[in-house]
């Protein structure tokens, strides 16, 4: 292994520490024994030796190894970035509040637009990009958004909550929020598994649904993702096997031949990934892309997908363009208006 290819692994490896800007809350056991085994083969590789060091001195068994067993320890740790960046994301900056669903305003405007975020998301990490710009604030202060209420959604994803338990919860809070029953129509941007437990709420509750303009799914594994099934090995989840590939996973495609069915007059957009979490595509397109009336592919990783950072970014003008499409009503609630086409 050249110096370069060994900087480069190693670099990768520093994602640990601070991945897409957001600290890690890392479990120290695999950080330890991770750090220990990659390091030192690396070492043993670069240097043409066997690793030294003792079984009693860092708790784990050297062995002379190959290059190929060498490749897999690699792989192995990269895929443990992926996990450890997608199952334990740490909210960015103060967390003070982070964990309740809440509106970011509320003008009793006909529209509102609801951020649903994923799995062990909350409303504030899950769309807040490095430098702290959050996605759901930045609309407040663009023009072509002054027409919609902004509400960010909460939910808790305990490994002992199904689907079904999350969606009575959300059902539960939207009623005191009055998400639904102050506003005509409804726009809602989705990722990953929040993509799945809306549809779930307006399959649930049919009354919802026809407020529902349409639905911006960003990277929400709709026939399911491998990673899952990995993640769920360290710990077992009812969310997490939700989204557990294939067809054998049968609430993932009794959701999709009963939204077949339903024929909901419901626009459904798709952004999926073209980027990487230490190596892996989390959602992978063709899951990404089920029963997507449009699909748009972003440069970027599975966390990176809903956090721009500016008006630029391709997620930030994708919401825009497709309100712009939609051609929602900007007037207050009780203002009259013509019906939703």
């Amino acid at each position: 292994m050249s110096p370069e290819e060994r900087t480069e692994l190693m670099n990768k490896l520093e994602l640990l520490n601070d991945l897409d800007g957001q600290k890690i809350v890392r479990p120290e056991v695999i950080i330890k024994s991770q750090e220990i085994i990659v390091a030192r083969l690396l070492d043993g590789c670069a240097l043409g030796k066997v690793p030294s060091g003792t079984p009693e001195e860092h708790g784990v068994r050297m062995n002379f190894m190959s290059r190929s067993t060498v490749r897999f320890a690699v792989g192995a740790s990269l895929l443990l970035v992926a996990l450890v960046a997608w199952m334990w994301p740490r909210p960015i900056g103060d967390s003070e509040g982070a964990s309740a669903s809440t509106y970011v305003r509320n003008d009793r405007l006909k529209t509102v637009i609801v951020f649903v975020h994923g799995i062990n998301g909350n409303p504030k990490s899950t769309w807040t990009c490095q430098d702290h710009q959050s996605w759901p604030r930045m609309l407040i202060e663009d023009k072509a958004f002054s027409g919609a209420d902004i509400y960010t959604l909460s939910y808790s994803s305990s490994s002992l909550m199904s689907i079904d338990d999350v969606v009575g919860n959300v059902h539960n809070r939207f009623i005191h929020d009055r998400v639904f029953s102050e506003h005509r129509d409804v726009v809602v941007v989705a990722h990953s598994l929040g993509g799945l437990i809306f549809e779930r709420l307006l399959l649930h509750y049919r009354e919802f649904a026809s407020h529902v303009r349409a639905i911006y799914f960003f990277g929400t594994p709709q026939t399911g993702a491998q990673i899952a099934a990995i993640a769920n090995a360290f710990g077992p989840s009812s969310l997490m096997k939700s989204m557990f590939p294939g067809e054998q996973n049968l609430e993932l495609a009794n959701l999709r031949d009963e939204w077949r069915n339903a024929k909901f007059d419901i626009k459904r957009y798709c952004a999926v990934e073209r980027g990487t979490v230490g190596g892996i595509v989390v959602v992978p397109g063709l899951s990404g892309e089920w029963a997507c009336d449009q699909v748009l592919a972003i440069p970027k990783n599975h966390i990176e997908l809903v956090k721009p950072c500016s008006r630029e970014d391709d997620s930030y003008v994708a919401l825009q363009n497709m309100l712009t499409e939609l051609h929602f009503d900007p007037s207050p609630a009780g203002a009259s208006s013509p019906a939703k086409d």
